[in-house]
């Protein structure tokens, strides 16, 4: 699918680039794809999410990366792809919009904030960019869904794990993944939820009374 996006020799040296050993090489591959996305004028970054994420996992030995500037250079992508997501004009309907609206994959975004985003947001080097991420997620899926899956990363029991979201569409559901422990972790996203009420208004934010999960603990 990304190979639609007219990148210079995807199927020879970009693909060698990305597997290269050098970081720069794979930055440069990473950077070309973000590039593109933000050149794109229809926006078409929920359209290639899930295949965004796929192909990073899939180079990165799901996300295990040691360097830096790779792990930079991810985090931008993610930024890109979630950030230059199209939405409806004002008043239409998704197949008013034509087959450049799509919004950004639930999988590919839950996949995102359980295996990067929640670790890495309370470090200064990446702290921008994931807020940039939740951001844009929230303004292409929901704020609520956003927040429910980080809070099911940083408030679950001590010590304990959480489970892959059923409804998010990931795949396989019930697998695993460590909790966010870190309090630096834990102030940040509340720093950045005083944000997404002033960005999104406190409608935006209305999460369903009573049991089931789906209510904000204060």
């Amino acid at each position: 699918l990304l190979a639609q996006l007219g990148i210079d020799e995807w199927d020879g040296a970009a693909q060698e680039r990305i597997c290269s050993a050098k970081w720069q090489e794979k930055v440069e591959a990473l950077t070309s794809i973000a590039d593109k996305l933000r050149g794109e004028a229809r926006h078409l970054g929920g359209y290639y999410s899930a295949a965004v994420v796929a192909y990073v996992d899939h180079h990165t030995q799901h996300f295990k990366i040691n360097n830096m500037n790779v792990l930079k250079a991810v985090l931008g992508l993610f930024a890109a792809a979630a950030s230059y997501t199209t939405t409806p004009a004002d008043g239409a309907t998704s197949d008013a919009a034509g087959p450049s609206y799509k919004p950004f994959s639930k999988s590919a975004a839950w996949v995102m904030l359980k295996c990067l985003v929640c670790d890495k947001m309370a470090d200064k080097k990446y702290h921008a960019t994931c807020c940039e991420i939740l951001t844009a997620l929230s303004e292409s899926i929901s704020p609520v869904f956003v927040i429910k899956r980080v809070c099911s990363m940083l408030l679950a029991p001590a010590g304990g794990t959480v489970k892959a979201s059923a409804d998010a569409g990931d795949a396989p559901a019930g697998k695993a993944h460590p909790v966010i422990a870190s309090p630096v972790a834990h102030q940040c996203f509340i720093d950045w939820c005083k944000s997404a009420v002033s960005d999104f208004g406190v409608s935006r934010l209305a999460f369903q009374p009573g049991g089931g999960g789906n209510t904000l603990a204060t």
